[in-house]
């Protein structure tokens, strides 16, 4: 159900299109070459996957800024993790 809620978050936009399976593969890779094991780089490329998962709270003008973040976009994007820990949890 999670990763349900994942992919539609990524089929939002078409910006966002793919970008939670490259954080997935990213992360796993990270940990290849960080020597973790075949496990740790499971739970790693479900977290890359899940990492968008709050962005139904994000203001899209934000996820979707071309230059730097404000200093109050920044304080909003920094929830971005929190948020969606919250979401997952149950």
């Amino acid at each position: 159900m999670i990763f349900a809620l994942a992919n539609a978050v990524e089929a939002k936009d078409a910006y966002t299109e793919g970008h939670t399976e490259r954080v997935g593969a990213l992360a796993v890779e990270a940990g290849r070459l960080a020597g973790l094991d075949g496990e740790t780089c499971e739970a790693l490329r479900q977290g890359g996957v899940l990492h968008e998962s709050e962005d139904r709270e994000s203001p899209t003008r934000i996820i979707n800024t071309g230059g730097r973040l404000t200093d109050k976009e920044r304080i909003v994007m920094n929830k971005h993790p929190i948020i969606g820990e919250r979401i997952c949890e149950p």
